[in-house]
């Protein structure tokens, strides 16, 4: 669409068609057709008009809707909903219970790699990285290559841990501790985030803040160099410096994020400590 389509920039209507459907036999002729790849498409524009009140007036008149009510009946729609159901279930199970070959990032700890992608263009050496793709996109968003990177000192290691020491889930409403050893292999910072495993979104906690590392000033490092993590639902006596609030009843799943990983993280001879339950009274 736009300048570089059909209607070169004097706009028009179109109708999006899935792959392999035709167009509908009383198109009115002024109506364009485009024919999308996928059932899952993304509309986005930008105006290019450099007066702001006619470009808003261009966002202004851009409307979509569907042009052939989808009005599935009682059954259709039964199927529908327990299909969604057992999908969301599935991509539970792949994302938080991964079973790809890579697994465990050190044998003797629950981190892994969170990104079990091999590349950008998400294939495999003779097959696309479907369940890979399913694992990673569900529970975040966008890919690069430096996401993952190889080469000490440049890109990003993402490493996820969705239970504790023990094999258990982490739970919202007990309390954990993460030891991070002295010498963080990151040439820039590291970080540990917390995220609700339900919306896979930061999690939205009173204390306002889902994670610590090694840009906040206030963070109390051990005499070795070490930090000890704390997260739980209330405040530990230590103070709150080290702490991410958790919130009961809730799973929450960590990334532990390397910025400009360094040669101790890929020879794995630097080790991240799991998050360990802390015994209760």
């Amino acid at each position: 669409m736009g300048e570089m389509g059909p209607d070169h920039g004097q706009g028009g209507t179109y109708v999006v068609l899935a792959p392999g459907v035709d167009a509908p036999d009383d198109l009115p002729d002024d109506f364009r057709t485009l024919v999308s790849t996928g059932v899952n498409i993304m509309f986005g524009f930008r105006t290019l008009d450099p007066d702001p009140a006619r470009a808003e007036a261009l966002v202004a008149a851009v409307r979509i809707y569907p042009y052939e009510p989808f009005a599935p009946d009682a059954r259709l729609t039964g199927i529908l909903e327990r299909g969604a159901a057992a999908g969301e279930l599935m991509a539970q199970a792949n994302t938080f219970a991964k079973r790809f070959e890579q697994g465990s990032y050190w044998p003797d700890r629950a981190w892994e790699q969170a990104i079990v992608l091999d590349n950008s263009a998400q294939r495999g050496d003779g097959y696309d990285e479907l369940l890979e793709r399913a694992s990673w996109f569900y529970e975040a968003v966008s890919f690069s290559e430096a996401m993952k990177s190889q080469t000490p000192g440049v890109g990003q290691a993402y490493l996820g841990s969705y239970t504790d020491a023990a094999g258990e889930w982490l739970d919202g409403g007990a309390d954990y501790t993460l030891h991070v050893p002295a010498d963080v292999p990151a040439k820039l910072f590291w970080s540990a985030t917390v995220y609700d495993a339900a919306t896979r979104c930061l999690i939205d906690n009173p204390q306002q803040r889902g994670d610590r590392g090694s840009r906040d000033t206030d963070l109390v490092t051990n005499d070795d160099g070490s930090v000890d993590l704390l997260f739980g639902p209330t405040a530990p006596a230590s103070g709150e410096s080290n702490w991410v609030q958790t919130i009961p009843g809730k799973h929450w799943f960590s990334y532990f994020r390397l910025y400009g990983p360094l040669e101790s993280y890929f020879d794995r001879s630097w080790k991240l400590g799991d998050i360990s339950r802390v015994a209760s009274d």
